[in-house]
């Protein structure tokens, strides 16, 4: 198995007044643990499929998680 094989989406997360980053994760719901664990400030974060593209998940800090 490639390490992409299991690496299904891509996470790109703003937590910073200017500070963005972007992670490749499996899950969103750990991937989502793992940014607030580490950077305490997450304002909102978007998950893509990474073979489409197309971005399947969305979170923001007052809104909460909405499917795309």
């Amino acid at each position: 198995m490639k390490k992409t094989d299991y690496r299904k989406y891509a996470v790109i997360a703003k937590v910073g007044k200017d500070k963005f980053v972007k992670y490749r994760t499996s899950s969103p719901e750990k991937s989502l643990n793992f940014l607030i664990n580490k950077f305490q400030t997450v304002f909102w974060a978007n998950w893509y499929d990474r073979k489409t593209r197309q971005q399947i998940l969305s979170w923001g800090k007052n809104s909460g998680f909405k499917s795309i």
